[in-house]
């Protein structure tokens, strides 16, 4: 059997932390698993950088959307299935805008994200660039409000200044409900 992290990053994979139970520690444990830091698929290749895939790795073990692949109208689909993309920074961004409030995830403030972090709830900071053909970019946020990323310099327990410079991220926190949610 393949590496999961060798794994190109084109290619969809369901993380072996998936099939933990929900709990406030399980965002650690995958974030561990997938190891941002070492693991080749997210190593920058060129002018290429794979953000995108290490937070849709991580929202796939989760059990949250959006994953890698979106049909038009936000649901999840497999990997190069007719009508489906993949999804980048710039379209996880306008994903969280369109579609995430159906999905459970609320936009909110840089203080109030940071505080449903430490509460265990899953936060998302994403900046979504306006300029076609520009990149944008997108992290995880950890309880202790610091983030994990990939991008030219893959990290964990970053600041966001450190992933984002001086650009201007939005937050969407993760609010579960239902029987079948991922709660904290």
């Amino acid at each position: 059997m393949t590496n999961f992290k060798d794994t190109p990053p084109w290619k969809s994979i369901n993380p072996p932390t998936s099939k933990l139970p929900n709990h406030p520690d399980k965002l650690r444990k995958v974030i561990d698993e997938l190891d941002v830091e070492h693991a080749p698929r997210y190593a920058p290749q060129g002018t290429s950088t794979f953000c995108n895939i290490f937070v849709s790795d991580v929202l796939t073990a989760l059990g949250l959307q959006p994953g890698h692949w979106c049909d038009t109208d936000g649901n999840p689909a497999k990997d190069h299935q007719d009508g489906a993309f993949e999804m980048n920074a710039n379209r996880m961004a306008r994903w969280f805008k369109l579609h995430g409030p159906r999905n459970g995830w609320e936009e909110a403030d840089r203080l109030t994200a940071s505080d449903a972090a430490g509460r265990g709830h899953t936060v998302v900071v994403v900046w979504d660039s306006k300029l076609v053909g520009t990149p944008g970019h997108i992290a995880i946020m950890l309880p202790e409000g610091t983030i994990a990323q990939a991008g030219r310099k893959n990290f964990v327990g970053g600041t966001i200044r450190e992933g984002f410079g001086k650009l201007t991220p939005k937050f969407y926190v993760h609010v579960p409900s239902g029987p079948h949610s991922a709660a904290p």
